[in-house]
């Protein structure tokens, strides 16, 4: 911006109308790039109402009116933009000019669901690649044919064509131009590093343009900070733990660990002054508050970590990447989709915070996650148990007893495919165990359907 400054006062100084008039476009570029959207506008008022103006294209008046309102999400006044800037800059542009437009064009026609339009101006751009001269733009027209596959539902031409793009963007030349399309790169950059494709370069063009991804339960992306607290307690800043001066400040990592019991968004504070200083009158346990939070984000080397609005803490996603509330995540969208449950009950590593004591406030978000995984974990087994995968089902099953061993389902499962591999022994051997298990546990026996399920197998 700084720059710009003074390219305006050489243009002014020296009657340079036309040059002025592009500085001007160029810099409302660079405020929405920054997410400065009120100052671009002001920008683009000063460029529409600038001495000359109408002697000169209007296309790019028109280019940055549309980038700056597809940002505000005001899509319908966007698309009539792009229209108008399309049809002046194939009739006048330059080269370069049309190249951008088309493919910036073609991003947000994907992200607006004008799919058919999105692949015309993908295909006119790549009629135009006539060389090695102009092969860089090949990086972006993949990169955005990737997230039209995956608008699409083409996943196999999704991935080849992310895989294309992201080869393809170590050259540097290639990588400036992606530089335009930061949305496209929050939605494929995660689905690559899960995917493995190539995702070592996925990350790397994360961290270099500030990419925060589009869905925040993936656990290999570059966080600034993670937070473990299935099976265990950790903190890692940047792939390492933090170092304490001397001992790890108790209360300090107890505000971190109830934010994150009472799904670390929109936690009102009065939950947790209940939680952690109910002892202590309100104004002083408000000023405790103050103060700890103070020394938790100075913690976490990150002030924008812990967000306070209204009343109400939050751990920024865009920062932190907590794995319960990945696992939730997770657990929430997968419905029937196998790959989703099998990702989800991969993070769950034990129960959350299990060297805690049971309070008031641990419990209840121990018993939510756990009953998220029961869920998944019989939603899961059922689906593999009914496709015929008896091996991979017992094992589910296994593991949800471990977690929860008077769930009676997971038995009559674990049952059914020891019977169908013709592994009675086991099979009896689990039935008995179940009835231990209810009879010292809650004094009941097996249900009705359980009984008539263990007959039918000692018969067969």
């Amino acid at each position: 911006l700084r720059c710009f400054a003074e390219a305006d006062a050489l243009a002014t100084q020296h009657g340079l109308d036309n040059l002025a008039l592009i500085n001007i476009v160029w810099r409302a570029l660079a405020q929405r790039r920054a997410g400065m959207l009120n100052e671009a506008e002001e920008s683009i008022r000063r460029a529409e109402t600038f001495p000359g103006a109408s002697q000169l294209p209007s296309s790019p008046i028109a280019f940055v009116k549309t980038c700056v309102a597809y940002e505000r999400g005001n899509r319908a006044f966007a698309l009539s933009m792009l229209e108008e800037a399309q049809s002046i800059t194939e009739k006048t542009g330059s080269y370069i000019s049309k190249m951008l437009l088309r493919l910036v064009s073609a991003s947000i026609l994907i992200d607006c669901n004008a799919l058919d339009a999105a692949t015309s101006s993908l295909a006119k751009a790549k009629r135009e690649i006539i060389g090695p001269v102009t092969a860089h733009y090949l990086g972006s027209i993949l990169l955005n044919e990737a997230w039209l596959a995956h608008r699409r539902g083409e996943l196999a031409r999704r991935d080849d064509a992310l895989r294309g793009a992201l080869q393809r963007s170590t050259d540097l030349r290639t990588r400036a131009r992606m530089r335009w399309y930061p949305r496209v790169m929050s939605e494929m950059l995660p689905l690559a590093v899960e995917r493995g494709i190539e995702p070592r370069t996925a990350i790397d063009l994360a961290r270099e343009f500030g990419i925060a991804p589009s869905f925040t339960d993936v656990e290999d992306w570059p966080w600034p900070i993670k937070i473990y607290t299935l099976g265990r307690f950790e903190i890692l800043l940047g792939d390492k733990p933090p170092e304490f001066s001397r001992k790890a400040p108790k209360k300090v990592l107890a505000l971190l660990k109830a934010i994150i019991a009472y799904g670390a968004k929109d936690v009102r504070e009065e939950r947790i002054l209940d939680a952690l200083w109910s002892d202590e009158e309100g104004d002083a346990s408000r000023r405790s508050l103050v103060v700890t939070l103070h020394r938790l984000r100075t913690l976490l080397c990150d002030g924008k970590a812990i967000v306070q609005i209204g009343g109400k803490l939050a751990l920024e996603e865009r920062v932190c990447w907590v794995d319960s509330r990945a696992f939730e995540s997770r657990v929430d969208r997968a419905r029937d989709d196998p790959t989703e449950l099998g990702k989800a009950i991969a993070l769950y590593r034990g129960e959350f915070l299990p060297q805690e004591e049971s309070t008031s406030w641990i419990v209840p978000a121990r018993e939510r996650l756990r009953s998220k995984f029961v869920f998944a974990v019989g939603k899961l087994a059922s689906i593999l148990e009914q496709s015929n995968q008896h091996e991979a089902a017992i094992e589910l099953f296994l593991r949800g007893i471990e977690a929860d061993n008077l769930v009676e389902p997971f038995y009559q499962g674990l049952m059914r495919c020891y019977g169908r591999l013709e592994r009675r022994t086991e099979a009896v051997s689990t039935f008995r165990r179940l009835r231990e298990t209810l009879s010292i546990t809650l004094g009941v026996a097996p249900s009705a359907a359980t009984q008539r399920l263990f007959e039918s197998l000692r018969l067969n």
